[in-house]
């Protein structure tokens, strides 16, 4: 593996219910203050969305603060599968090469990422809290991905200097979304891809939709 191969930020674009889940947001500024912070790299922030959403649902990212959004369309995987969606990240990264792959801690991050992760031979910091690049080298892609560990008492940062992609997932609800700007310029590439030939052992029989009248805790500023 040579690392000067991989270059950008790869962010990928959870949706839920056909909607951009809100920790993608937060990623997608997380990563263009990583961007900006460090000029010298010239890198782009490319975020991954999987299945056929609209063109108002991907210009939506670029608003959001992506320099490119990259559609691996195919209507068959609207809706979230293990295998499915590791495998066609998995053939993504080793033909475009990210130096960096960020994903949410949510529920589907935190079953995917890891074996993601495993498929790429790569390593993989989870519900991080902080990222920076190296600090003392101007001109280092290094990420230092900052953790909490043994409970929140203490925390750890992590790098990653022998293999790429930098993976993480960051934590929901700890990074500030970019303000949409819907005068930014940036590219939408429709991949089309073919799934026939990944074999899912598991069958998706239904997808029960959450009661409108509950609340989401996770937007709460309180919890009593």
């Amino acid at each position: 593996m040579n690392i000067n191969d991989y270059k950008d930020i790869y962010v990928f674009a959870e949706l839920r219910e056909g909607k951009v889940h809100d920790a993608t947001l937060e990623l997608l500024g997380e990563a263009v203050k990583l961007k900006t912070g460090r000029p010298s790299l010239d890198y782009k922030v490319v975020a991954v969305v999987l299945g056929d959403p609209d063109d108002d649902l991907l210009r939506g990212l670029g608003y959001a603060g992506a320099d490119k959004v990259l559609n691996l369309r195919n209507g068959r995987i609207n809706t979230y599968s293990t295998e499915v969606y590791t495998t066609l990240l998995d053939g993504m990264i080793r033909s475009d090469k990210p130096d960096i792959f960020l994903v949410p801690a949510t529920v589907l991050g935190r079953d995917m990422a890891p074996r993601l992760a495993a498929r790429c031979d790569t390593g993989l910091t989870a519900d991080a809290t902080k990222l920076e690049f190296d600090p003392e080298d101007p001109s280092s892609s290094l990420l230092y991905v900052t953790r909490p560990a043994f409970g929140g008492n203490l925390f750890g940062t992590i790098i990653n200097e022998i293999k790429r992609p930098q993976m993480t997932t960051l934590r929901p609800g700890v990074m500030d979304k970019m303000q949409k700007d819907t005068t930014r310029t940036f590219e939408i590439e429709k991949r089309e891809i073919d799934v026939s030939e990944i074999k899912d052992q598991v069958r998706i029989l239904e997808v029960l939709q959450k009661d409108h009248l509950a609340v989401d805790i996770t937007k709460a500023d309180i919890i009593i």
